[in-house]
């Protein structure tokens, strides 16, 4: 709402239409003319508030829609007042207490308006005759505000809030009516117009006919009760009756009820399109397809429904008095009845899993009880059910086979860094729906589901298995373990329990790696390899030494540096493997001292083969390829120079002493000369008598003496060391170059010095 007054300054000049009004704050002394302030001047003269007071401006108001009702009878109405104020020129000074005092204008209007209604309520009948006594409520709030407000010219406008309509068309299609006596009843269908009685408005308003729907409770009513006082079965399908007696009486009836409401009729006919004398159908068949409400939890879902039903002919005159008197009136007719039990059935069921249950584990409870109130109604109206069918939408719970596949879905593994990929395929046929009740869902679905526990199983089995176990073992068993193929299937049959699944079958198939085959090719193959190892003796030349051995793969220990080499091939790998080894026998070696390292004894090459290959080979192997390995057939050959001499000797001497290897020296020459002496004059003797074709006994015996002589002599030169103690055991002490050679190493493991580089333990080497 506009302002009527705005605040300015003492001095301000009115212009048109204004005038100023003066406040002392004070007192809240309120006036028009400065001088009636005077007499407050004293010594000075008091601040003022001016305000300016707008003659000019209408301001409208509203109180908007309010009930005025009364509590003993219920009876209401409701009305709107709009009112347009003008400041009053004489009683500025009111208009501007007002003004000041209260929160707004509208406010006060608004308020005292609605009480000045409730005022005059009490005196007079304004809810049952409210048209009769709007004007003097008009003049009585407009007379009462000029007392309260005298500041304000009010204009006002009573709107009264009429809901009554003016007409009604209402229509009833399948009106049920029993004929007077009992006798027999007939479905009508009729429409009709109502109007409001203007004589009789304030009784309309009044009214709970107001509701269209009471309006059509209320005819029907009235009608029913006329037929079954006054129209008889035959009078009725009488059509000159029916047209003019009986719409006659029903007309004067209802005008006769509705003028109590304040109501009449405008028309009133009975649907004669649906009273066509003809014979009753024979036979029909309807399919009809209807769309369900199901109760899901705590909402509703949509289930379309086909339904077949065939009717047959039983009671004519039943029929025709049901309105049954052509094929489309039956099949309308049935349609309607089949969709409305279908809905109500379906409705009625607490849960949708229960008509899953009814349908497919063979209860058919649903399908008896349309079919029992489809033949019950169908007797009313003189047929006889023949055949029926009900089938919901629900074909994904016609099969109780279930199959899950999941395909090449990765897993963690034990660690996190290997992960694993993996197939598995579920098969199995679910007995009866009421055991799984729980996932009988529209918006579960069940093979989902059913992998979802599948898959949380299989996570469990593969978090709780490291990759070596899963690559290598999948399908037989792992040290105390069954295989993991047997653990992961009883872990997933445990974990599907709760379907009940019959028949259960689980295949899983692990993605095809080469894991397992680059396994099987490396496993247990015998490999050589050979080093040249330069010996740096001081007292003699260098010379080339020639080791060999073989070397296999026996087992996988460290499987994620395995895993790491997956994409290499396979005996560019395996090289790299025997060149590790090579320079790991040549590093050995280096801390050998040459006399060892040019081994005679079969203890000193055994002791060197154990320690290469426990403290060198196997563990720099599982650090660096994680294999776990084996070493054999571990051996050097003659070099060049042990080939014109033996040095075997050289140990011999050790053995001795040095004072002894002069002379032991010159004996092992001779010893080795004489030896191939007499191998010469034997070789050459026995070439001689094997030439004679015709030797004598003696002859042969000669043979086989100079044979076996020949055979002691190899096995001599062979070991020579052998024949040097047979010859000076006993002289000097003997020194074990075995005994020597551990002593020395023993010696070295407790010393401070540093190993070789590739001797040393890789801190993220895996453990054995």
């Amino acid at each position: 709402m506009e302002a009527f007054f705005i605040k300015a300054a003492e001095k301000y000049q009115p212009g048109y239409r204004e005038k100023l009004v003066y406040v002392n704050p004070k007192n809240n002394q309120i006036s028009l003319n400065l001088s009636d302030f005077k007499t407050t001047w004293g010594f000075g003269k008091p601040a003022l508030d001016t305000y300016v007071a707008k003659l000019t401006i209408e301001a409208k108001g509203s109180t908007g829609q309010f009930k005025v009702d009364d509590f003993s009878t219920g009876k209401k109405i409701n009305l709107s007042i709009e009112y347009l104020l003008q400041l009053n020129e004489v009683h500025l000074d009111n208009a501007l207490q007002t003004h000041l005092r209260l929160e707004g204008v509208e406010k006060v209007f608004n308020d005292q308006i609605r009480q000045f209604v409730k005022d005059f309520g009490r005196d007079h009948d304004l809810i049952d005759s409210p048209d009769y006594h709007l004007p003097d409520l008009q003049r009585y709030i407009t007379a009462r505000l000029a007392q309260v407000e005298p500041g304000f010219v009010i204009t006002l406008r009573i709107n009264l809030v009429d809901y009554t309509p003016q007409k009604e068309q209402v229509s009833c299609e399948g009106l049920k009516l029993r004929f007077r006596g009992g006798k027999g009843d007939v479905m009508i269908h009729f429409d009709a117009e109502v109007t409001v009685d203007q004589l009789n408005r304030d009784i309309a308003r009044q009214s709970k006919l107001n509701d269209k729907a009471q309006l059509l409770i209320h005819l029907q009513e009235w009608i029913k009760a006329h037929f079954i006082e006054q129209v008889s079965a035959a009078d009725f399908f009488n059509r000159s009756y029916r047209r003019t007696t009986l719409t006659d009486q029903l007309e004067s009836m209802l005008n006769r009820e509705l003028r109590s409401h304040g109501r009449k009729l405008v028309f009133f006919e009975i649907n004669e399109n649906f009273l066509r004398e003809h014979s009753a159908p024979g036979t029909i068949t309807v399919p009809v397809q209807v769309g369900c409400q199901v109760r899901q939890a705590s909402k509703f879902i949509q289930l379309d429904v086909s339904t077949k039903v065939t009717m047959e002919l039983d009671d004519e005159g039943k029929a025709i008095l049901a309105g049954m008197t052509n094929p489309g009136a039956l099949e309308a007719w049935a349609m309607k009845n089949i969709t409305e039990i279908v809905e109500t059935t379906f409705l009625e069921q607490k849960d949708f899993a229960d008509i899953v249950i009814s349908f497919f584990d063979g209860y058919n409870t649903i399908e008896n009880s349309i079919g029992n109130e489809l033949r019950r109604r169908a007797e009313n109206i003189g047929y006889r059910l023949k055949y029926y069918n009900v089938l919901p939408h629900l074909s994904e719970y016609e099969n109780k086979h279930i199959e899950v596949i999941v395909s090449d879905m990765v897993f963690t593994t034990k660690g996190g860094d290997i992960p694993l990929s993996l197939s598995f395929e579920i098969e199995g046929t679910i007995k009866n729906w009421g055991d799984i009740k729980e996932y009988l869902r529209p918006d579960k679905d069940l093979n989902k589901s059913i992998k979802e526990k599948a898959i949380a199983a299989v996570k469990e089995i593969l978090l709780d298995n490291d990759a070596h176990r899963l690559y290598l073992h999948f399908y037989e068993p792992y040290g105390h373990q069954p295989s993991v193929e047997k653990e992961l299937q009883d872990k997933i049959t445990s974990a599907l329990d709760e379907f009940r699944l019959e028949e259960l079958k689980i295949r899983l198939i692990p993605a095809g790696s080469d894991i397992k085959t680059r396994s099987s090719k490396i496993l247990n193959k015998k490999r050589s390899a050979s080093i040249v190892f330069k010996s740096l003796k001081k007292d003699s030349p260098p010379e080339n030494i020639y080791y060999h051995f073989n070397f296999s793969i026996i087992g996988i220990v460290g499987f994620n540096v395995f895993y790491s080499s997956k994409d290499l091939e396979i005996e560019p790998w395996m090289q790299q493997i025997s060149e590790s080894l090579e320079s790991l026998l040549t590093i050995f070696l280096q801390t050998i001292e040459a006399q060892h390292v040019k081994y005679e004894h079969e203890e000193v090459r055994r002791y060197l083969e154990q320690v290469f290959r426990q403290d060198y080979a196997v563990p720099e192997i599982k650090r660096g390829f994680g294999l776990e390995i084996d070493i054999f057939e571990f051996r050097r050959d003659l070099t060049e120079k042990e080939k014109m001499e033996s040095t075997t000797a050289s140990h011999y001497f050790a053995e001795k002493g040095k004072n002894d290897q002069e002379r032991i020296s010159k004996e092992f020459v001779k010893l080795l000369d004489a030896g191939d002496t007499e191998r010469e004059k034997i070789t050459e003797r026995l070439e001689y008598l094997r030439q004679n074709a015709f030797r004598t006994a003696e002859e042969e015996e000669e043979m086989r003496n100079l044979e076996k002589q020949l055979l002691a002599l190899k096995k001599r030169q062979e070991n020579p060391i052998d024949a040097l103690h047979a010859k000076y055991g006993g002289e000097s002490p003997a020194v074990d170059p075995l005994a020597l050679l551990e002593a020395k190493i023993a010696q070295r493991q407790l010393n401070t010095v540093q190993k070789p580089a590739l001797e040393e333990k890789n801190d993220n080497s895996e453990p054995e």
